[in-house]
């Protein structure tokens, strides 16, 4: 998904588009790299059944020497990369919130260069977060459903 974007005023902390100190009059979290990352991160996930395929064999597969960690491994994989990921975005949301405030009351002061403009870009950048929240849910949700179908028929 493309969008518009505001000029650019982000430092990133390792490549995940958040920064490791709040700076006055900076958004520390640079949303598009962020979603990037996220999306990128969910790739297991997307991948399930797949996965749960791998990881529980059938007895024509179940001879092949590289079995993989089961059910178990993949389950430890998949909450690791949710609670990054969760991290991630409550963070980002904190810090793009905390921002927006600072924004809103420069706006109001009328100090030059806070535009109405740049404030309607930093509440969609929130949206945006907010709305990748949901996905996530609903992502965990289905995810949990499959996987619980496929590891947890023993």
């Amino acid at each position: 998904m493309t969008r518009p974007r505001q000029d650019k005023i982000t430092n990133s902390w390792s490549g995940l588009g958040l920064s490791t100190g709040a700076k006055s009059g900076q958004n520390q979290c640079d949303i598009d790299k962020m979603l990037t990352k996220l999306r990128l991160s969910r790739d297991l996930e997307d991948r399930i059944v797949y996965r749960l395929n791998d990881a529980v064999r059938t007895k024509s597969m179940s001879s092949r020497k590289d079995v993989g960690s089961g059910c178990d491994g993949l389950k430890s994989e998949l909450e690791n990369g949710r609670s990054h990921r969760e991290t991630l975005i409550r963070t980002c949301l904190s810090q793009t919130e905390t921002f927006i405030s600072h924004f809103a009351e420069e706006f109001k002061k009328e100090t030059p260069g806070y535009t109405k403009r740049k404030l309607n870009f930093l509440n969609n950048d929130r949206n945006f977060l907010i709305s990748e929240q949901k996905t996530e849910a609903n992502t965990r949700s289905r995810v949990d459903k499959i996987f619980d179908e496929k590891c947890n028929k023993f």
